[in-house]
């Protein structure tokens, strides 16, 4: 079983992805177009250095799984 701050903290992590999800699509896609001028893809890039560390949809999560100390039942 996980501890309550783990899940709390997994659930925090979740909700701050799903907040700053379009506003880090929009500035990635900015930065990623190569027919936009330099300093506009420097810009957006600065701006996505600027939000929260945790709030990256790839931002590994603890999976819920059964402890690992517990053998598999046969």
């Amino acid at each position: 079983m996980a501890k309550k701050s783990s899940i709390e903290k997994n659930n925090r992590r979740r909700r701050m992805a799903k907040k700053y999800s379009g506003r880090r699509a929009r500035l990635k896609a900015i930065a990623g177009d190569k027919t936009k001028p330099v300093e506009e893809r420097f810009a957006a890039t600065l701006k996505l250095a600027e939000l929260p560390r945790n709030s990256s949809a790839t931002q590994s999560l603890r999976a819920d799984r059964p402890a690992a100390r517990l053998l598999p039942q046969a």
